[in-house]
């Protein structure tokens, strides 16, 4: 039996420092960001957790709207 590869959740990626990042979540480019947010904590001694949240603008309704992808888990769920 072959293993499908699963896709990536959430891949960000930047060129450098003044670049605007590209953010592929779910398969999906992310496009007219405006706000962009990870952060990841190792369980190792702590209780550790993960939040991400990606603001962008949605145009195709009669006025643009800002959207917001967000996720807190684990240690990050509490704050």
């Amino acid at each position: 039996m072959e293993k499908v590869k699963q896709q990536p959740l959430l891949t960000i990626e930047l060129q450098d420092e003044s670049s605007v990042p590209t953010v592929i979540y779910k398969g999906e480019e992310v496009k007219y960001k405006r706000n962009i947010r990870f952060d990841w904590e190792t369980d190792t001694d702590q209780p550790g957790g993960l939040s991400y949240t990606i603001e962008h603008v949605e145009t195709g309704n009669e006025v643009p709207t800002i959207n917001k992808i967000e996720r807190r888990v684990k240690g990050h769920a509490f704050d």
